[in-house]
């Protein structure tokens, strides 16, 4: 059973939204009589462990889970659909979870965020609560950003998200501003909302197979004085090229702004005066 503990955990990991779990196992059966052996499929339609799915949430949606399953007798479960007493149950041999995504879902996390996102200085996470260290499990994160977005300090935000919060909803059990109420909210507080995905969540870790280094490189530029080609060759130091080629497109941007300045310099006079 710990083993299936863990394959919720990691389906639970996998998901960015909130979403329904239910679960179903194969077994074999064994027939004393005829010797038969029998093989049960799991199937989502009518050989659900649950009668209800589970509404996964948070973490402690998936504590729950977690306790219900360690209490769960896999073995009965699949005595109770024998056909009759003469079968006996010879082995569970898998189970399949069925995750069903919930398209009105709320916006926030659904699980703790990256390492790389929380040690980042330019991002604010808000993924803990900077007194206690828990995360937070309120499901009031878009106003805690709304309130950081009002110049509110990082540590400092709890007054002003529950104002913010309290002018949107009285709703003592509140379950988070779905995706479909955020151009309310958008009205209400007279903002633009920009969600943003995970979308690296499931890429592999990034590792060198070869390094560039580049040899050579060439302008052409159309500023007068510098139209015509020009080459770049390394000598066996890039960074020396590199520099050499950046002195020069300095010079153009340089040459290229007095150009500017002299042809339009009626214009600038005039901005000026």
């Amino acid at each position: 059973m710990g083993q299936l503990v863990n394959d919720v955990q990691r389906t639970f990991e996998d998901q960015t939204t909130m979403f329904k779990l239910n679960l179903s196992f194969g077994f074999v059966l064994f027939n004393n009589d005829t010797e038969q052996m029998q093989y049960h499929h799991s199937s989502a339609n009518n050989n659900r462990v649950f009668d209800a799915p589970f509404l996964m949430r948070n973490r402690e949606d998936l504590d729950q889970v977690r306790a219900t399953l360690e209490n769960l007798d896999v073995f009965e479960l699949a005595r109770q659909r024998r056909p009759n007493s003469k079968w006996v149950v010879m082995d569970i041999t898998n189970a399949t979870f069925y995750v069903t995504k919930l398209r009105d879902h709320p916006i926030g996390r659904s699980r703790r965020l990256p390492k790389y996102v929380l040690e980042n200085p330019a991002i604010v996470s808000l993924d803990c609560n900077g007194q206690t260290g828990l995360p937070y499990e309120d499901n009031l994160c878009l106003f805690r950003c709304l309130a950081l977005h009002r110049r509110c300090h990082p540590h400092n935000l709890e007054r002003d998200t529950q104002h913010y919060f309290e002018r949107y909803s009285e709703d003592d059990d509140f379950d988070g501003v779905t995706l479909e109420e955020s151009p309310e909210l958008e009205k209400m507080f007279e903002l633009n909302i920009h969600r943003e995905t995970e979308h690296l969540q499931n890429t592999a870790k990034l590792t060198w197979e070869a390094e560039h280094i580049p040899l050579s490189v060439s302008v052409h530029s159309n500023v007068s004085g510098y139209n015509r080609p020009k080459c770049f060759v390394s000598s066996g130091c890039a960074s020396d090229m590199i520099k050499e080629f950046v002195d020069y497109l300095v010079k153009i941007s340089q040459k290229s702004y007095a150009l500017l300045l002299d042809r339009f310099s009626d214009v600038f006079e005039q901005i000026n005066e």
